[in-house]
């Protein structure tokens, strides 16, 4: 789990308009009520600036998102002390395939090398 990157999806209009008709059907019939959560694990990050890997014959989405780096493994973690496994926050581009489903995305859609480019040349920025 560390280096693990959480995100939530789902946090613009046109997200949520592009899904809409998905939404409608099984297996929930309704959209999600509410944040989706969703991870990228180490090997998917690479710095601000590098390239991203894009794969031959795919069709690629990215867009902007806030991202939560996990800095130590954790497991069964209270409300109270998440905030001792969080190893700073950062902008990233959440780069993914096209997806059948939104409830079961494939892995190859999110977890591919350097599918999460994050912010800055620093990486990412550590909390204090």
């Amino acid at each position: 789990m560390k280096g693990t990157v959480f995100a939530v999806a789902l946090n613009h209009r046109s997200q949520l308009d592009a899904w809409r008709e998905a939404f409608e059907q099984g297996p929930y019939k309704t959209p999600p009520k509410t944040a989706v959560w969703f991870i990228k694990p180490h090997n998917t990050v690479i710095g601000g600036g590098e390239p991203i890997p894009l794969p031959q014959g795919e069709t690629v989405y990215s867009g902007a998102t806030v991202a939560l780096v996990v800095g130590k493994t954790a497991s069964k973690v209270t409300v109270e002390n998440a905030s001792h496994y969080i190893a700073g926050y950062a902008l990233a581009n959440e780069v993914s395939l096209a997806e059948e489903s939104f409830y079961r995305p494939a892995i190859k859609a999110k977890c591919r090398d350097g599918f999460c480019p994050l912010g800055g040349n620093s990486g990412y920025r550590e909390r204090r």
